[in-house]
Formats: C-alpha cells, sequence, structure tokens
C-alpha cells in the first residue's frame, strides 16, 4: 500500500488528467481537496477501512473507493485508463505559467503537440498563431512561461526541500549513528528556492554513516562517497550532501556550510583583519594556527567582535555591520505570534466548521482567528454572498458569546475583480471586523493595471489587508506583475497592512518586500491561509521569511493582543 504522499500525488494526478479532458470542474476539485487533505493527516491510512477513509475532511465514499483500489489492486483502474487516452508530456505542458488545461488540449487536438519540442517548433514557424484565439500576445506569454518553467526546473521550493531534508535528518537520526544531525545551507537561511541539501552529522563512525546516508531509501543515484561526505540525488529531484564532522569543529562547519557565500566571504575579511584565518574547521591565529573558536557559531561570531547572526539574515545585506554595532533586529519568532489571520471555514472550501476550528485554534494556543472565506465570484471555492455573509457573522457572534478562551473576528477574502471593484457590497463589508482583498482573476494583467487593481480596493477604505500581493505559485507560475513601491506607499497613507502568506508554494510577500514594508512602516500579518488545521504547520515558513526580511514584533500585527488589533482596525475604518 502506498503511503499518504503517494497516494495524494495519484489523486493529483487523476485531477491533472481529468482537467486536460475539460471534466466538471468541481470534480477535479474534489480530488485535489482529498490530496490536500491526505498530505495534512498526521496519521499513515495504509491500514484504513473505506469506512475510516471517509471520515478524513474532503475524502468522499467515491474517492475512498479508489484508495481502496489501490490497496487491494496496486492501482486505480480511473488512473490507468487516463493514462491511456493523455500522452504524458502533456502533464508537463500542463505546468507551464499562463498555458493552462485547456490551450494545452487545444494544442493537442488541432496540432498534435504533445511535447515542449513541437509547442517550441508551432511557435517557431507561426503555426501556433492561426489557431482561434492565439495572438502575438498569447505566444509571448507562453514563451515567457516556457523561460519560466525551464529556469525553475533547476531549484525546487523551500517546502518541497525541507520535507526531504527533515525525513533525511531524522532517518540519520534513528540510525543510532550520529550524535548530532542538522539541516545547513539555504535551506536554513530559510530561502524560498533550493538548489540542493546540506546536512551535517557529528559522529565517531564517519564512514558507517556515511554508507548509510548512500543507502537511504529516497536515494536514486550515489554521487560521491568517501570517509566524511556522500553526495545523493534524492528521488530523482535533487542533491543532498551530509558532511561528518567532529565535536570540535561543529560550529565553524555550521557556520561555513549554512552560507551564504557573500556572508561568509564578509567574515573571512574580517577575520584577516584581526590576524585571524577563519575556515569550515574554526578560526584560528595567523601566525601560530592556535585555534580561537570552532565548537560553536555564537564564539566565532563573539571573537569576531560581533553579535550572533541569525541564520536567516547572513545574505550580506547590512547583516555585518548591524552586528558588530549592536544594532541586530529582534527578529519575529513563532511563539510571540497571538492570532491567524487567514482562514477558510466549511462556509467555502476549508474543512473545519466554525465551532471546531474555535476549539482547535484554542489547543493550538492562538487567541484569536478572523473567518475570510471567499467572496461569490470565487463559486469553485463556495464563495458567499452578502446575505451568507451576514448569516456567518450572527453565528461567529453566538459562538464568541458563549466561549472565552479564542476571539473569532468576522471576515472575508474578497475578490479584487479585474476592473478593480470589490466582489461585496461595501455596506456588507462595513459589517465585518476584518476584510482582506485579493486577486484571483485576470492574472495576466499588465503591471500598471494590476497595480491600479490593488491600489483602488486599497483607497475603499473598507479593504484592511492585501492578500498574497503577487499571486504567484513557486516554481509553477511567476504570478502578476506589480509595482511594489506604490502598493507600499499608498499601504502606509491608508494603514493597509500586507499579508506574508506562509503556504509554501506563495510565501508572497518576499523577504525584499518585508523589508521596504518595514522602512515604510508598512504593517505585516503572517498568514497560513488556512484550509485544514494542519495548515497552521506552515506557519514556521512564513516565520522564516518574516525573519529574512528583518521584522521584529512591532512589524506584525498578529504579534498584537486582540485589543491592540481590533483598536487598530476600528481606527482606520471610515
Amino acid at each position: 500500500m502506498a503511503d499518504n504522499r503517494e497516494i495524494a500525488e495519484k489523486l493529483n494526478l487523476i485531477a491533472d488528467y481529468l482537467e486536460l479532458q475539460d471534466e466538471n470542474p468541481f470534480r477535479i476539485r474534489a480530488y485535489r481537496r482529498a490530496a490536500e487533505s491526505l498530505m495534512a493527516h498526521p496519521e499513515s491510512v495504509e491500514n484504513y477501512t473505506e469506512r475510516e477513509l471517509t471520515k478524513i475532511p474532503g475524502v468522499g465514499k467515491d474517492i475512498a473507493g479508489k484508495i481502496g483500489e489501490l490497496r487491494t489492486r496496486g492501482e486505480i483502474p480511473l488512473l490507468e485508463e487516463l493514462r491511456k487516452t493523455v500522452p504524458g508530456e502533456l502533464l508537463q505542458l500542463k505546468k507551464i505559467p499562463g498555458l493552462g488545461p485547456k490551450k494545452v488540449s487545444l494544442f493537442f487536438r488541432k496540432l498534435g503537440i504533445d511535447s515542449f519540442e513541437k509547442l517550441k517548433e508551432a511557435i517557431r514557424d507561426g503555426t501556433l498563431l492561426k489557431l482561434p484565439g492565439i495572438r502575438a500576445k498569447t505566444v509571448e506569454n507562453i514563451l515567457r512561461g516556457i523561460e519560466f518553467y525551464e529556469h525553475s526546473r533547476q531549484r525546487i521550493p523551500l517546502g518541497e526541500a525541507y520535507v526531504l531534508a527533515d525525513t533525511l535528518t531524522r532517518q540519520v537520526r534513528e540510525s543510532g549513528l550520529a550524535e548530532s544531525v542538522v539541516t545547513a545551507g539555504s535551506i536554513r537561511r530559510m530561502r524560498e528556492t533550493i538548489g540542493d541539501i546540506d546536512i551535517l552529522a557529528i559522529s565517531e563512525s564517519k564512514r558507517e554513516l556515511v554508507d548509510l546516508f548512500t543507502k537511504l531509501p529516497q536515494v536514486s543515484e550515489i554521487l560521491a562517497a568517501g570517509d566524511t561526505k556522500g553526495s545523493v540525488t534524492i528521488l530523482n529531484t535533487v542533491q543532498a550532501d551530509m558532511r561528518v564532522v567532529t565535536r570540535e569543529a561543529f560550529g565553524s562547519a555550521l557556520a561555513y556550510f549554512t552560507g551564504s557565500k557573500a556572508h561568509n566571504v564578509r567574515l573571512r575579511q574580517i577575520a584577516r583583519k584581526k590576524g585571524l584565518k577563519l575556515s569550515e574547521y574554526g578560526l584560528f591565529r595567523e601566525k601560530d594556527e592556535t585555534t580561537v573558536a570552532s565548537k560553536t557559531e555564537e564564539e566565532i561570531y563573539r571573537q569576531l567582535g560581533m553579535d550572533f547572526i541569525p541564520p536567516e539574515i547572513r545574505e550580506d545585506s547590512g547583516e555585518v555591520e548591524a552586528a558588530i554595532e549592536g544594532k541586530l533586529p529582534r527578529l519575529v519568532t513563532e511563539e510571540m505570534i497571538q492570532g491567524e489571520m487567514h482562514l477558510h471555514s466549511d462556509w467555502s472550501d476549508g474543512f473545519h466548521t466554525l465551532d471546531e476550528i474555535a476549539r482547535l485554534m484554542e489547543e493550538r494556543g492562538f487567541r484569536y482567528f478572523c473567518v475570510t472565506d471567499h467572496s461569490k465570484s470565487l463559486r469553485i471555492a463556495g464563495g458567499l454572498d452578502e446575505n451568507e455573509l451576514l448569516r456567518q457573522k450572527e453565528i461567529i457572534e453566538k459562538i464568541n458569546s458563549r466561549q472565552k478562551g479564542v476571539t473569532i473576528f468576522s471576515g472575508v477574502e474578497v475578490d479584487i475583480l479585474k476592473d478593480g471593484t470589490l466582489d461585496l457590497k461595501y455596506s456588507t463589508l462595513r459589517e465585518l471586523d476584518f476584510v482582506t482583498g485579493s486577486i484571483h482573476s485576470g492574472l495576466s494583467q499588465s503591471r500598471q493595471r494590476a497595480t491600479e487593481r490593488i491600489l483602488a480596493a486599497m483607497q475603499t477604505g473598507v479593504v484592511d489587508m492585501i492578500g498574497h500581493l503577487t499571486g504567484r505559485l513557486i516554481g509553477e507560475r511567476a504570478g502578476y506583475e506589480v509595482d511594489v513601491e506604490k502598493i507600499i506607499e499608498a499601504a502606509a497613507r491608508h494603514d493597509v497592512i500586507l499579508e506574508l502568506n506562509a503556504h509554501p508554494k506563495r510565501l508572497d510577500i518576499d523577504d525584499r518586500t518585508c523589508r521596504m514594508a518595514k522602512a515604510s512602516g508598512v504593517k505585516v500579518a503572517i498568514a497560513t491561509d488556512m484550509h485544514h488545521i494542519d495548515d497552521l504547520d506552515n506557519l514556521h515558513f512564513g516565520i522564516g521569511v518574516a525573519r529574512r526580511g528583518w521584522l521584529e514584533s512591532a512589524d506584525v500585527v498578529n504579534t498584537w493582543e486582540a485589543d491592540r488589533l481590533i483598536d487598530f482596525l476600528k481606527s482606520r475604518r471610515p
């Protein structure tokens, strides 16, 4: 029987194939939703009965049956049938940003395009332009999408790399051969995309540990295996390197292999000015090779005359100077977060009822949360109209009156429509505690038009926060272009919050925008866009981006107590 991840991948494959056949979007969404739920489910479903499977949110009787077929037959017959009717590379074409399933299907039916090479050839010889609805601008967007796709394949999203690294370090740790195992490199710095995975271990059984690492189940190719280092390819996806060091050199090795390269160069320059030499083996006096520091990162930074620099900001972007002057920011931490600002209930496309969410959020230690179900134009996600929102608000008020552990804010994620207007009446939005404005359609609009849409939403006075500012999906689509500087200027003028969406596929806004917002006094909310309670685990990624963006608790509104947040929201409403 496949594990949860493999089952989810097969369900997503079915959804991909159904999209190419222009199937009912609600049927497609059902498979996607079940896949998301299985990925988030804390237990293996290997031994679940079909009845037990249907108790998992989003897994209905039909899909539970498909999982049952996978258990008994080793395959899902529907998936096998779909594979026969759709050429495999069409799925790859669908991953090109701006090239949705309808266009891919059209190109295949009319021109027999079933590969990247055939698509590129049809663009080169002008054949693609002969199809109905395909204009020069369309072709230009497809070319840009191909370039983005080919570039993005060189790196993988942080979320994927983090899970892989976590699994590898756990397996190495469980072997009993290592005293300590940690992830270093760009994952430790919480970069949004990762080139390779760096793992550091302390062990006296160096060669034995390297051999174990190169034989882990996820290893698809062994690239190198020496006495202290093993390099492998994981799941035919990404390279992973493990280095085994001594306890005495662990701190210097961790600093070196965490990087960044530019940060390390600056540290070596400072060391030389002090008559010292810094390497992965330690900090030494140049004149006699005496070890000055090596066991911990903290003592290395101290000997270089600076405060300890958190890994997330080691990018040579001012952190070295700040550490020398004692002016490093007190970066936001997960423990500081008081509430969740963006979540969906079963009123739209979430998995839980309002009562369930209140209980689960209190169990997780949250003091408040904002219910932000979708608005009516997003029908596929069960978007709510004005009457439904006001009815939901009444229910929220009743829940608040009977339980005091966590405060619920009534709200909505209202669509910013293509013409810049909002999807709901202002009179209804003013009745709510919190309004997030987001773009979900018209993603191919020009930079100027997309910017104007967001500016128009902020000027209404009823939008408290802009959600996932660029609409990007890391490694899948670049999102729409916006003039970030103009938006930050307007956010500062109108006291509008910018969301840092913590979903690992979004991480939107990014760290650069966080620093710009901080410099302009614009407040940020770190939100998970929760649909299932386990999505709250993604808060970790949002915190990582916020720390990379030098954000402190004063910059992040959901580190505030509920009363302070309420006062802030009331002060900015017309």
